[in-house]
């Protein structure tokens, strides 16, 4: 089935990418305490005991339904959303090769401000007061993708 050149390509792969991170991470904390005598902590005094092991086993079942959610809300607002300029209004410094880009943009008469963090790849692109392409839900205008 051929889709319209229109219709913004939201690919599975970083969802699942973090959903995996997420849960390696969390087996990588349980190893560490249980075959090691390392413990994480605040700040604060490490308690003697390990984490338990349904700490990893929640994460693992979890990070995967959390990813597809967030993947499925993604392919909806790419399917129904409508393609927007929005204004740059600010952009931060690099943080872990992120930087938080604040902008504005207009969707039926209605103004919203956004700030969300861009892989410096896309926001070095971007210019203060310069445009940048965006996808609006149509549902809830403050629900948004990146063009890029």
């Amino acid at each position: 089935m051929n889709e319209p050149d229109s219709v913004h390509q939201v690919k599975g792969l970083p969802y699942l990418s973090y959903a995996a991170g997420a849960a390696l991470g969390m087996w990588g904390w349980f190893s560490l305490e249980h075959f090691t005598n390392y413990r994480i902590s605040h700040g604060g005094e490490a308690k003697a005991e390990p984490i338990h092991i349904a700490f990893p086993l929640i994460a693992s079942v979890l990070a995967p339904i959390i990813a597809l959610v967030m993947w499925r809300r993604a392919i909806g607002i790419a399917k129904h959303g409508v393609p927007v300029t929005a204004t740059v209004r600010s952009i931060s410094s690099v943080v872990k090769q992120m930087r938080n880009v604040s902008f504005e943009y207009e969707f039926q008469g209605v103004k919203y401000s956004k700030r969300k963090s861009i892989d410096c790849t896309c926001s070095d692109e971007l210019t203060l007061g310069g445009e940048m392409e965006i996808i609006v839900d149509q549902r809830n205008p403050k629900r948004i993708l990146l063009k890029n």
